[in-house]
C-alpha cells in the first residue's frame, strides 16, 4: 500500500502509532548508550553556558505559589458549597489531594535525580554542543531575542502536543502518563498528580529543538509549559473570552481532556496553546458534564498502584497473545485487547471512598510531613550527599508515601508493612550515621538524618495504638443502595 493509499484508507494514524512505539523502544536503548558510553564534551564542564545554576528548575521556584493557589481554590470551593468538612467537599477530598501531592513528590524525586537530567537535558546539551551551537538552524546572537523567544515557545508547544498525544494513543506512552488521569476529582492538586517516569519519552519530541535553540531558552520554556498547565486544572473558572478560548488551552478545554466521557476521550492535547488541536482535529468543546477519571478507575489511593496498574493490565493482555506478538500491546491504543469491545462509562458512577477516622488522618499527615521534609532535604543538601545517602532518603520518601496509601485504603498488609518500614528506617539511618563517609564529613547531614529518624521513631512508638484503628472498612455506595 502506497502512502497515498494509506491516507485515503485513513490508516496513517495506525502507522504512526506503531512506528512511535518502536521508535520509543529504540530511543531507550540510545539513551542508555549515550549516558553510559559516551564521554561528555569538555564544554559541559568548562563552559558556563552549561552551568547547572543557569538551567534552574522553575517549578521548584514557584511551588509556594502552587500551595497558595490550592489554598485559595479550597477556600473558594468551601464558600461556594457552604460546607465545613474537608472530607465531604465535592471538589476537594482529603485522600485524593494527598495522593495527588504524593505522586507529584515521587515524580519530582525521579525526574530531578535521574529522568529529566538523563533523558532530556544530557542528550539536549550533547546535541546542542556537537551539532546545534554552530549548526545552520541555530538561533545565534544575530537573531533578535523576541523572535527566538516566540519561536521556541511555539515549537516547544508543538512538540508537547505530539508528546502528549503519543502519551494517550500508544500504550507505551500511556503507561507512564495514566497516573495523571487516575483522579476522579479535578482541582489544582490534580496537576501535581504525575507518573514517576512520565517524561522518559518526551525527549523524542523535544530533542530536535537542540538544533535550533540554546539550552537556557529551552529550559525556560520547558518549565513555563509545565507551570502554565498547573493553573488550568480547576473547575472554578468558567469559559474565558472567545479570543482566549480560541488560541490558548484554558480550564474549560483541559476539563474536557480529563473527562472519561466517550466524546471527550483523546481530545485537547495542547499544553499552552489549543490551536494545534484545532489544526489536527483533536479539539472538543466542553458541553455535557465531565466525568473525571479513567474509563476503568483504579479504586485506590496507592501511589504505587497508580504508577504500576497499567503495566499489570498490559501484561494480562499480552498473555492472550503468542510469541513476539505479545509485544504488540506496547504500541496499540490504550484499552485495546484482541476481540474486545471498547469500555463504556456512566455519568452516574460513584467515586471511590474509604472511611478515614481522625486517628488515620493524623497518622498519614504526620508521616506525610516527614516524607516531605526528607524530600526537600534530599535536594537542599544534594552537594553533601553521596549516592548511598541520596538513595536512602529517596527510598524513605517513596516507602512512606506507599504506606500512606495503604493506610487510607485500609489494606490488610499495612500493619506488617509499617512495622518493617520503621525497623528498616531505624537500621538504615544508624548505618548512615556510623559508616556513611559523607555523613562523617558533614555534620549537617547527620542532623538531617537524626531529625528524620527521631521524628519517625517518636511517632512510631504510638503505632500500636494508632494501627489498631486501621480496620479494613470501606464505603461501597452501590452495596449500600442494594441493601
Amino acid at each position: 500500500m502506497t502512502f497515498g493509499e494509506m491516507i485515503q484508507a485513513n490508516t496513517v494514524p495506525e502507522l504512526i502509532k506503531a512506528t512511535s512505539g518502536i521508535a520509543w523502544l529504540l530511543f531507550m536503548v540510545f539513551q542508555l548508550l549515550l549516558v553510559s558510553c559516551f564521554p561528555l564534551p569538555p564544554s559541559f564542564i568548562h563552559n558556563q553556558t552549561f552551568d547547572r545554576s543557569l538551567l534552574p528548575d522553575y517549578v521548584d521556584f514557584v511551588s509556594p505559589i502552587f500551595l497558595i493557589s490550592m489554598a485559595l481554590e479550597f477556600y473558594k470551593a468551601r464558600k461556594l458549597e457552604n460546607n465545613t468538612s474537608i472530607i465531604s467537599l465535592p471538589i476537594f477530598r482529603f485522600p485524593d489531594v494527598l495522593t495527588s501531592v504524593s505522586l507529584g513528590l515521587i515524580q519530582q524525586l525521579f525526574h530531578l535525580l535521574f529522568i529529566i537530567k538523563s533523558f532530556i537535558f544530557i542528550p539536549y546539551l550533547y546535541l546542542w554542543d556537537r551539532y546545534g551551537r554552530d549548526g545552520p538552524l541555530s538561533f545565534d546572537e544575530n537573531v533578535p531575542g523576541i523572535i527566538a523567544w516566540i519561536a521556541c515557545f511555539l515549537l516547544l508547544d508543538f512538540g508537547y502536543y505530539w508528546y502528549h498525544r503519543f502519551g494517550h494513543e500508544v500504550n507505551v506512552g500511556w503507561v507512564s502518563h495514566v497516573a495523571h488521569h487516575s483522579s476522579e476529582d479535578y482541582n489544582l492538586s490534580t496537576a501535581l498528580r504525575q507518573g514517576a517516569i512520565q517524561y522518559t519519552a518526551a525527549a523524542i519530541f523535544y530533542l530536535p529543538l537542540a538544533m535550533i535553540f540554546p539550552p537556557i531558552l529551552f529550559n525556560f520554556h520547558f518549565h513555563f509549559n509545565r507551570i502554565y498547565q498547573f493553573f488550568i486544572h480547576t473547575q472554578l473558572v468558567d469559559r474565558l473570552p472567545h479570543p482566549i478560548e480560541f488560541i490558548f488551552n484554558t480550564p474549560s478545554h483541559h476539563r474536557v481532556h480529563h473527562g472519561s466521557n466517550k466524546q471527550y476521550l483523546d481530545k485537547n492535547y495542547g499544553g499552552t496553546l489549543i490551536i494545534f488541536d484545532r489544526i489536527f482535529g483533536t479539539f472538543e468543546q466542553e458541553q455535557e458534564k465531565v466525568v473525571y477519571g479513567l474509563t476503568s478507575n483504579i479504586d485506590s489511593w496507592s501511589v504505587g498502584w497508580a504508577n504500576l496498574h497499567y503495566w499489570v493490565e498490559m501484561w494480562n493482555i499480552s498473555q492472550g497473545l503468542k510469541g513476539l506478538h505479545k509485544l504488540r500491546v506496547l504500541w496499540q491504543h490504550p484499552g485495546w485487547a484482541p476481540q474486545t469491545t471498547p469500555k463504556k462509562t456512566s455519568t452516574t458512577r460513584e467515586k471511590y471512598k474509604t472511611l478515614l477516622s481522625k486517628t488515620k488522618i493524623a497518622y498519614v499527615l504526620v508521616n506525610f510531613v516527614l516524607a516531605y521534609s526528607a524530600f526537600k532535604n534530599t535536594f537542599r543538601f544534594e552537594s553533601y550527599l553521596g549516592d548511598s545517602e541520596s538513595v536512602a532518603l529517596s527510598l524513605f520518601v517513596v516507602s512512606t508515601l506507599v504506606g500512606i496509601g495503604g493506610v487510607m485504603d485500609s489494606r490488610p498488609w499495612i500493619v506488617p508493612y509499617e512495622t518493617i518500614r520503621y525497623l528498616t528506617v531505624f537500621f538504615a539511618a544508624i548505618s548512615l550515621l556510623m559508616i556513611g563517609p559523607t555523613v562523617r564529613e558533614n555534620g549537617v547531614l547527620g542532623v538531617v538524618c537524626s531529625v528524620v529518624l527521631s521524628a519517625d521513631l517518636v511517632y512510631s512508638s504510638l503505632s500500636g495504638r494508632v494501627l489498631s484503628h486501621f480496620n479494613p472498612i470501606r464505603v461501597d455506595q452501590n452495596k449500600k443502595k442494594r441493601a
